[in-house]
């Protein structure tokens, strides 16, 4: 008995400070503040990756330090606080360094093939539709409804570049209604990058840096700057 009670007094020496379960609670908990800073970094970096509002990201943030803080005595929360702080300040910088130096090239080129996969979607579907019309473009006027049975998904009508947005894309107006085989298909834009439903040339949109999306009558699609979109046939006359 006398050998367990040394023992015993061995194993815990003064000034020893075992994790607690709600220490462990702590430590977990400043994880996630730390994935919430993350976001927050994110979102301000590439607005485009992070349909989150940053304020959001904020509360959940701080509400979150604080829990953690809470989770340890009271006599150590003061200094637990300063140096949760200086973590967070740290990883902020070290992820606005990172994902603006290293991330947005391929974060960019992502964006832009997932746009272009939206534009050929669309100038695939409008095919469709026009196989039950007669081979005539939709009218512009709610051409996305129009569409919607081709499509069944509204997430194609978004370019990753502007999610907040509800319609990325617009139709050439001067071909809306029109047979597509009185138009010059191949050059004649139908939908391109805009913040209108429908529009023309003036309209178009290079959110790309400097380039946008443009789907032709014949369903191809490719990225133009604005400067060369001019040399494209808006008007549709067949030559």
């Amino acid at each position: 008995m006398k050998v367990g009670a040394t023992k015993m007094k061995m194993d815990n020496k003064p000034g020893e400070t075992l994790l607690g379960p709600l220490q462990v609670l702590g430590v977990l908990t400043f994880l996630a503040t730390l994935y919430s800073v993350y976001n927050l970094v994110v979102g301000f970096v590439h607005p485009s990756r992070n349909s989150v509002s940053p304020a959001w990201w904020v509360l959940l943030a701080a509400l979150l330090l604080v829990a953690s803080v809470l989770t340890w005595p009271a006599s150590q929360r003061r200094t637990v606080a300063w140096q949760c702080l200086l973590v967070i300040a740290v990883f902020a910088g070290l992820g606005w360094f990172f994902s603006g130096a290293f991330g947005g090239d391929n974060r960019e080129r992502s964006a832009r093939i997932a746009c272009l996969s939206n534009v050929k979607q669309i100038g695939v579907a409008r095919l469709l539709y026009a196989t039950d019309y007669d081979d005539k473009i939709m009218p512009a006027a709610n051409w996305e409804d129009a569409l919607y049975p081709y499509l069944k998904n509204r997430q194609v009508y978004k370019c990753p570049i502007r999610p907040n947005d509800h319609l990325a894309y617009a139709l050439n107006s001067t071909v809306a209604g029109k047979p597509a085989k009185t138009i010059d298909e191949a050059q004649t834009p139908q939908y391109f990058e805009s913040t209108l439903e429908s529009g023309g040339q003036q309209n178009f949109l290079t959110p790309h840096e400097d380039m946008g999306l443009i789907g032709f009558v014949d369903s191809h699609a490719k990225a133009y700057s604005r400067k060369y979109a001019q040399t494209l046939n808006w008007q549709g006359t067949k030559k």
